[in-house]
């Protein structure tokens, strides 16, 4: 099976691991490779190499939730609003169901 110019740049780096391009590029000149390629494709191969942390750390931050204070001291997530604009519209309105909101604290006992 012949291989690719990327597989010939991969056994490159294995065997030279802090190749530079002038380097690299006259090492695999005779593969028909330049140096802007060489760099292309060894960026591209380090980018799922970041540490365990920093991955965990951007999945953790893409996971948060979006809370925000409404009214006193009461927590809301993004998922609370969508359920409740979904049982208003199944109530009738929003309208409607503030009225019931508001006749509901009159007889709600302390």
């Amino acid at each position: 099976m012949a291989k690719t110019k990327t597989d010939i740049i991969k056994e490159y780096l294995a065997a030279n691991p802090n190749a530079k391009g002038k380097e690299a590029e006259a090492a695999l000149k005779k593969h028909g490779i330049n140096a802007q390629y060489f760099y292309v494709i060894k960026s591209s191969l380090s980018k799922g190499k970041k540490p365990a942390k920093k991955r965990a750390k951007k999945k953790a931050a893409k996971k948060k939730v979006v809370r925000r204070k409404i009214g006193s001291a009461v927590d809301v997530s993004v998922e609370d609003l969508q359920t409740a604009a979904d049982f208003a519209a199944k109530f009738g309105g929003l309208e409607k169901l503030s009225a019931a909101v508001t006749a509901l604290r009159k007889f709600q006992v302390k």
